[in-house]
This record gives C-alpha cells, structure tokens and sequence, in this order.
C-alpha cells in the first residue's frame, strides 16, 4: 500500500477559491495518488462570511400572459448569451426568455413526428447553441435550431436499458443510463454515465456505479426496497463529476475523463431504522396514494416491501456554482409526519438544507434556499430553479450567490 502523507492545513485551500474564513480544522492526505479530504463537523464558514442567496428574477403567472404560465417545469437550460430555456412538459413547449426574463419565441409540441414531443424530460444546449431534447417515449433525442427549427433526432437504446438523467457539457452530453436485468434473476449491471457527441455516439463511459436499486428480484419476482443504498451522481458546473451512496457521507469527485482524483468525507453518524419507523413508513406511503382503499397490488407491494438498515446519509447532490458540491441533507430521525421540512422520497426524506464544500473538498457550512426552491443548474454566480407559489404555480427563479 501506497504510503499515507498527511498535508499540513495551512498549506491547503489557498487558491482563489479559498474563503479566508479562519483555520480549517479536517486534513487532508494521499491514498495511492487520491486526495483525501476529511472533515470535521463544523465548517468554515461564520455568520458573518456564510454565503447568501438574494432572488434577482422570476418569471410565471398565475394566469395572463400564456407564455408565462407553467404546467411542469421539467427542465431549466442557460445559452451562452444567457438566454433561459424552460421545458415546459405539460404544454410539450420550450419557452425561452433573455437574461432579463423577457419572452424571446417557444417551439415545440404534441406528438411522435419529427420537431414533436411526448414526454421530455430535460432541456440541454448542445454545440452552437443547439437545443436537444430527450424523450423515452417516442425513443430520440430531439434537436432543434436556436430559432425553434427542428434539426434531426437520434435514437435511444432502449433495448439495453432506461436513460433517466441527461446533463449537457461543452457541447457533449453526458445520459445516466441503467441497463437492464441480464440474467433471469434480475441482477443488474453497474448505472453507467455515458459521453455521447451530438449526433448520439458514445465516446466513453465516464462512471460506472454499482447499482442498489428499489427493486430486488428473487425467483422472478420483484420487491421494492425503500432506503436502499442507492448511488448518486452530479455534474459540477467546472466540469468534473461527484459521486457518492446513500449508505455513507463519503463523495468521489472525478476530472472531466472520469478519472478520480479526490475523496471527501466528512464526520458523520447515520440512525438506524427501528421496527416502528418501518410501521410508520408503510403508513405514510399508503396515505400518499390518497383517501380510500388501495388496490390488492398497491397493498402487496407496500405490505412486502423491504427497507434498508439506516436512514440514508443524504438525500442528493447538486453542482453548485465554482465547482462547489452541495449536498442536501436527509431527515436521520424518526418522524414521518407530513411537514414543510422534509419531502418524502422513496430513498430518502430530503430536508431543505444543503452542505457546502468547496472546489477542494472543505466543508463550508449549510445553506438553506428559499421555501419552496428547487435548484436545477448553475450559471456563473447564478442559481436557476423551479419555486411553487402558495397555489402550487411553478415560476422560474434566479438567484444570485452572494459571497
């Protein structure tokens, strides 16, 4: 085994992203050429240098303008002349707006031909400004013309597997692709994170993640598993590639080829799920389908379900901006009455609170976006997400990180 050389903190966090908050308490030494960053619990920042976040645009209605009234929000996209793209996926429509939030034109509809959709599920910018949108359901990769022109399509492999998550860097896209069974018991092959060109081709596979899905098969038959240690993947917006389990405080940060070259964990203790916390989940899954008798699959599934040993360590990840990793936090107690703070997930109950690490690894402190904001994508100093108002009314909003 490779020697382990512990760096000295003052020696560490001195680039440009470095905050100047004080001393840094985690260390820091390499494991067979990987940095390993350890944290403490406490972070670097104090009340007076925690970041902010101060809203600078909102765009939505509640009625008025059509072009400013949102179904489903299903994707958020930024060009490089600032101009917001949003999928809005009950309508079938990508609406795009400068960087004032005034309308510019939409496109898109209904359909399985060419320039048509059925159900996308993300909004990407592609080389030249090309806009790409991925659909399950009619099997392609739409791509129109910055003018809402249709510009061809490829297909998906949907014979080999789902692609659930699509990102867009450089002009390239990277797709979340999970393989299907390949044996008759169900086993499934690792997630993979594939670098497709514009045209569709795969040019390497970036990450692959051995997969603890909410399905486990035996003798043919499927059991769904609730707070299995699934993996979690997110593209920083430098380009690099953070990964992690749910079943540990523990992210592997990739250079843009897929190459891991840092570690960061940070002290952490998970509760362990009791008994009456698997009784008061099943609970609240059955009231989530609503008042009345469930069917006899509904009740199967929920009543056969299995649960994971541990309440998740967190919930997701997120690329923040300046190659920040945020980590939004799981609830680690127990308590699944329905509240504000936590949103119920098959995997987890994410809390509205973040952990902020910086471009190296350091923990910074929490952040807690506005009620009601999800975050989507980073753009410059910008955050740009989807915030319901009290009538549930999605509205596009930005907010701009203050540092």
């Amino acid at each position: 085994m490779a020697a382990l050389a512990v760096v000295s903190t003052a020696a560490f966090g001195c680039g440009p992203d470095s905050t100047g908050t004080g001393a840094w308490a985690g260390t820091v030494y390499d494991s067979a050429g990987i940095t390993v960053v350890a944290n403490p619990e406490s972070g670097l920042w104090t009340e007076a240098t925690a970041w902010r976040l101060e809203e600078e645009l909102r765009i939505g209605v509640v009625e008025g303008d059509p072009m400013r009234e949102f179904g489903s929000i299903a994707g958020l996209a930024v060009d490089g002349e600032g101009r917001i793209h949003v999928l809005d996926g009950m309508a079938r429509e990508i609406r795009i707006f400068d960087a004032r939030g005034e309308f510019v034109t939409a496109f898109g509809r209904r359909g399985s031909g060419p320039g048509e959709l059925n159900s996308p599920s993300a909004v990407l910018i592609g080389r030249g400004d090309t806009i790409l949108i991925p659909d399950v359901s009619n099997g392609q990769v739409q791509r129109f013309l910055t003018d809402g022109s249709p510009a061809g399509q490829f297909p998906m492999y949907l014979a080999g597997g789902i692609p659930v998550d699509w990102h867009a860097r450089d002009g390239l896209l990277l797709e979340d692709f999970r393989p299907h069974p390949s044996t008759a018991n169900g086993d499934l092959p690792p997630y993979l994170v594939l670098l497709r060109d514009s045209g569709g081709e795969v040019l390497d596979t970036l990450l692959e993640m051995e997969s603890a899905g909410a399905l486990e098969y035996r003798n043919g038959v499927a059991y769904m598993v609730a707070f299995s240690p699934q993996p979690r993947w997110v593209l920083l917006d430098d380009g690099r590639l953070a990964s992690g389990r749910l079943s540990a405080y523990r992210f592997e940060i990739r250079d843009p080829n897929g190459r891991l070259e840092r570690v960061v964990t940070k002290s952490f203790e998970r509760s362990p799920l009791r008994d009456s916390d698997r009784r008061a989940l099943r609970e609240h899954i059955r009231a989530s389908y609503g008042r009345g008798p469930l069917s006899a699959d509904r009740e199967h599934l929920i009543r056969t379900m299995e649960f994971g040993t541990h309440f998740p360590a967190f919930a997701t990840l997120f690329g923040g901006p300046h190659g920040t990793l945020w980590v939004q936090q799981a609830l680690q107690v127990s308590s699944f009455e329905p509240d504000d703070m936590a949103r119920f997930g098959l995997h987890a109950f994410a809390t509205p609170e973040y952990d902020i690490f910086d471009r190296e690894g350091r923990y910074l402190g929490t952040m807690t976006p506005p009620k009601g904001f999800s975050p989507m994508l980073a753009h410059g100093e910008y955050l740009y997400g989807v915030q319901g108002d009290d009538l549930g009314v999605p509205h596009v909003v930005r907010l701009r990180v203050l540092r």
